[in-house]
């Protein structure tokens, strides 16, 4: 995937129907509630809303612009980000994958996802690796650094993070073929990368998911139509945000309300079900909408936190 700046316009909000929706569920309870913004802009602007329906059971209403208004009405983009929450937006700040002004020096949220990102990147070249897939592999060894780093550089200097560039080149220039020696310069990547994300609040976190899984659903979008895989290189990358995803929230027990990890959770299982490995199935994946339900799930649980 080339380094490109990244912004989603008119593919479709999403309205969970009813006071009950769940993963299981959200496929079936979704009403297109028109068009979806997504810029990464300051605060976590949310590119779309979602809103539970009063006792009625009937959907919500959009507003064009704007916080959403009463009960059950969502806003297709409206301000991001409530106060005392960190924003799940961002896609990388000044410079990142998003381009947007998010500053990732204060950020959390924005700050883990970008984090989590070069994670995602890694995971997936490891099942590349794993799978014997070395020439698959190989462009996403070089994503965390082609793609990420630089914008995270300013927030390591801010938050006394030591810098592990040379460690990330070190690894991009590792021979795929050699596939031990490529796994154990990813492993010291990661290792690299974790220490970076220490000290960071679980729900800061658990927001960053959030935001980590809206970037894997425009992957999805663009890699997989009419389910079938059509840009292999952004199926993986879906795939290696989703396990980077999962990989956070089990390390999350305890930290967050339990009601809303389980129901994260839940969604991530139904977006490790559309990502069934790196090495994609020849067709019958999920359709990009049902995926992007799952997401949007996963946001509304991350709302309660």
């Amino acid at each position: 995937m080339n380094h490109r700046r990244k912004i989603w316009m008119g593919v479709g909000a999403f309205v969970l129907a009813g006071s009950a929706a769940s993963a299981g569920t959200a496929t079936t309870g979704l009403v297109d509630a028109g068009p979806r913004l997504y810029a990464g802009e300051e605060a976590a602007e949310r590119g779309y809303r979602i809103a539970e329906a009063g006792e009625s059971g009937e959907a919500g209403h959009t507003q064009e612009a704007g916080e959403a208004g009463e009960s059950g009405e969502a806003s297709a983009a409206g301000e991001g980000g409530e106060s005392g929450k960190p924003s799940e937006g961002g896609e990388g700040g000044e410079g990142g994958e998003g381009g947007g002004s998010v500053d990732l020096n204060t950020d959390d949220a924005a700050y883990f996802a970008e984090l989590s990102k070069m994670r995602g990147h890694l995971m997936a070249a490891e099942a590349l690796l794993e799978a014997g897939e070395t020439e698959m592999a190989a462009p996403h060894l070089k994503h965390p650094l082609k793609e990420n780093y630089e914008a995270l550089e300013a927030a390591f200097e801010a938050r006394s993070v030591p810098e592990f560039e040379a460690t990330l080149e070190t690894m991009e220039a590792s021979d795929p073929a050699n596939s031990a020696d490529a796994l154990t310069k990813i492993a010291e990547a990661r290792k690299a990368i974790d220490v970076a994300g220490e000290g960071i609040d679980p729900s800061a976190k658990a927001h960053g998911v959030v935001a980590l899984l809206r970037e894997a659903a425009q992957e999805y979008e663009e890699g997989v139509k009419d389910g079938k895989v059509e840009e292999l290189a952004e199926y993986q990358d879906a795939y290696g945000f989703v396990r980077a995803a999962d990989s956070v929230m089990q390390g999350l027990s305890g930290g967050i309300p339990a009601e809303a990890a389980a129901a994260l959770n839940e969604a991530l299982s139904t977006l490790k079900d559309a990502l069934p490995s790196a090495v994609p199935p020849q067709d019958d994946l999920m359709d990009s909408g049902a995926f992007s339900a799952a997401v949007a799930q996963a946001e509304l649980a991350a709302s309660a936190i």
